[in-house]
């Protein structure tokens, strides 16, 4: 399978602070937007002034239009984006060093790259300390790029377009894959990370057959035939009962209305919550620890004694909240802070802290009143950031709290607990994180996974279907999105103005095998959905991989909007799952109340125990209060749960002290959790 490698720290740099440049040049461009607007209209008002004086001659009004209009022509070009290429042209002094970092990078070009040409001409420039273009050297890059490279006023403004363009075109090559390097685990070629050639010419039959897919995109289309006909005619009846509107060729949607809350839930939750009482946290952990055990799983064996088992508790909850072991140390008594953080770093071993979280959310799903919640097949996924320093390698700017953070990445089941989480960067395409936690969760068959307007693309659409499940998403701007039909479907008349016609062409076509390929792959574990989502993003236009799998996407899009548009009840139990991931992300912000410094997730392994920390305390808090739930409706209902608890989540933590001095105790629960012979209990639901 997979060889792990060292990334190149050059390499993996180098696309954060492309981006930073990038980002640092549109900022200047929009700070001066509102100065340029002011000149513009001095100009125009000249210019008026000018054509309302008679006195002057037609020649005369020329040459002074061109006189006020030429310290504007330089600006003449486009929209904001060439703006930002201008203003990124002019930025050599930080542009030209991390250029000069990237040639000692071996990359593997193809034939006729840009690339190919662009970077010998800047290694010849470089080793003769030149600050200018040669004459004669042809422009490589894309049109977008002409005006500011063969019409340069200087032979030096030339070169820092050149180097601009190189740039830009370095990242995105390195992202789309056309260019890569093996010294990058990240930026390796599309055939390296996926089976190799040999293996997929001689199991290609089979490995298609796992996935259960026809020999040809159009085997897969035609069968789509009969689905998208009935889901049209579905959406056509919801049109003509004013569920939906078509006005001015596009969609209204009317807003759903959110059911009002009947009182006997408001009643039995108040019950509920009575009959529960306080919680300490320590307490809570010791509770759920007795009935899963998660602390041997933790340990790998059973812990020595109680001071070890506290020790860990202490350093479970550093490792998941913005405390650290020095706060712990001083929150309990007993464990030191370096003891705490010794466990600290045992607990970043890759994948106890998984197997811990797996045992718990098997114990909550034991109980009867998980099934009430959900059928257990349907799973929201979604981002939450943690607050970090900005001195974090992955801290990013988020955008709506204006603070950096790093991401946490979770796989809420419709029942209730996270069944896989996984830290990411801020301000990425979320398909990739999505699919491959769905793929790499171990508690259910499922079969539709919800994701909001980041974690949906066309081809991730795609690959979720060959791979066995339906990606749903909330799409934004909803009322614009159009139809996309193949030729030979019946479109119904009321459904024409928002409908396109889907060609499938050769290039698509040509690429099925490929698309298979990369299914199969992730599926065998050869290579994560979101290396493959990174590559195969929208930079990766005209591969036919990416077409074909664009092409799919299109088709299935339509058919999913069909459904959910013409299906109200669909639309609410998207809503619902949705709203579940947001509810624990509450829970979880309460647990992870402030920022992550400088000294805890530096690495990759402590992001991961973070995320995972923060993922188990989430799922203790929950079933501790799924098992008060089951237990109430055993002593007072004889175990016949009433139907109002499906209207009543596991989330709530008013009651459980979550700060404070924390005093663990283990009383009659000793002999559950301190032995020396027993295995750890794994529930399976």
């Amino acid at each position: 399978m997979l060889v792990h490698q060292r990334n190149c720290p050059v390499v993996v740099e180098h696309d954060h602070r492309i981006a930073d440049l990038w980002r640092a040049a549109r900022d200047r461009v929009e700070a001066t937007a509102s100065l340029k607007l002011a000149r513009y209209r001095h100009v125009i008002t000249t210019m008026i002034a000018l054509a309302d004086d008679l006195s002057i001659s037609d020649q005369t009004f020329r040459e002074r239009v061109r006189a006020v209009a030429a310290p504007f022509a330089g600006e003449l070009m486009g929209n904001r984006s060439a703006a930002i290429r201008q203003e990124l042209s002019s930025q050599s002094r930080t542009v030209r060093p991390l250029l000069k970092q990237m040639m000692d990078v071996p990359l593997d070009l193809p034939a006729g790259h840009p690339l190919a040409t662009a970077l010998p001409v800047l290694r010849a420039i470089y080793a003769a300390d030149g600050r200018s273009l040669p004459k004669g050297v042809a422009n490589p890059f894309p049109r977008v790029w002409s005006p500011l490279i063969e019409c340069a006023a200087t032979p030096e403004t030339a070169l820092g377009a050149f180097e601009a363009a190189t740039l830009m075109m370095l990242k995105r090559s390195l992202r789309n894959g056309s260019a890569s390097t093996r010294q990058s685990l990240t930026y390796r070629g599309q055939q390296d990370i996926l089976i190799p050639a040999a293996v997929w010419d001689r199991e290609q039959d089979r490995l298609t057959g796992e996935l259960g897919l026809p020999g040809s995109i159009d085997a897969l289309v035609t069968g789509l035939h009969d689905t998208l006909q009935a889901s049209l005619r579905s959406l056509a009846a919801a049109v003509a009962e004013g569920v939906v509107f078509v006005e001015q060729d596009r969609l209204r949607i009317p807003r759903l209305k959110a059911d009002p809350e009947p009182p006997d839930v408001t009643a039995l939750r108040n019950e509920i919550t009575a009959a529960t009482g306080p919680v300490q946290l320590p307490d809570l952990l010791v509770q759920v620890d007795s009935q899963v055990r998660f602390s041997w799983i933790l340990l790998g064996r059973s812990p020595h004694n109680e001071r070890e088992l506290y020790t860990l508790y202490c350093a479970l909850l550093a490792q998941g909240s913005n405390l650290s072991a020095a706060d712990l140390a001083r929150m309990v008594d007993g464990p030191s802070a370096d003891s705490i953080g010794w466990f600290m770093r045992t607990l970043e071993e890759e994948g106890r802290l998984r197997q811990a979280s797996d045992a718990v959310v098997d114990y909550l799903r034991s109980h009867k009143i998980a099934s009430q919640w959900g059928e257990g097949l349907f799973v929201s996924s979604d981002m939450m950031s943690l607050e970090a320093t900005r001195h974090l390698w992955s801290a990013r700017l988020d955008p709506r709290r204006r603070t950096y953070a790093v991401g946490t990445y979770t796989h809420v089941l419709d029942q209730w607990p996270i069944i896989y989480d996984q830290p990411i960067v801020l301000n990425r395409r979320q398909a990739g994180a999505a699919i491959e936690g769905a793929m790499r969760q171990r508690h259910v068959e499922l079969e539709k996974l919800a994701v909001d307007t980041h974690g949906f693309t066309h081809f991730a659409m795609a690959l979720a279907k060959l791979l066995g499940f339906d990606l749903c998403p909330q799409l934004a701007d909803l009322g614009d999105r159009k139809l996309f039909v193949p030729r030979g479907i019946e479109i119904p008349d009321v459904l024409l103005p928002i409908t396109e016609r889907l060609t499938l062409g050769n290039t698509a076509r040509r690429g099925w095998d490929s698309l298979v390929r990369i299914a199969a792959s992730i599926n065998g574990g050869w290579c994560s959905a979101t290396t493959v989502l990174d590559l195969y993003g929208a930079a990766a236009k005209d591969n036919p991989a990416y077409e074909c799998g664009n092409t799919l996407g299109k088709l299935l899009r339509t058919i999913y909007l069909c459904d959910l548009l013409g299906n109200p009840g669909f639309r609410r139990e998207l809503q619902r799952v949705l709203n579940q991931g947001e509810t624990v992300h509450e829970l979880q912000r309460a647990i992870h109340n402030g920022p992550i410094g400088a000294r805890h997730g530096r690495s990759r392994q402590e992001l991961v125990a973070i995320s995972g920390a923060l993922t188990l305390l989430t799922n203790v808090v929950m079933a501790w209060n799924t098992a008060q739930m089951q237990r109430l409706a055993e002593d007072r209902w004889a175990g016949r749960l009433p139907a109002a608890l499906a209207r009543i989540a596991p989330v709530g933590f008013a009651h459980i002290n979550l700060r404070g001095m924390f005093n663990f105790s283990l009383g009659a629960l000793h002999h559950h959790l301190i032995e020396s012979s027993a295995e750890p209990r794994m529930r399976r639901a």
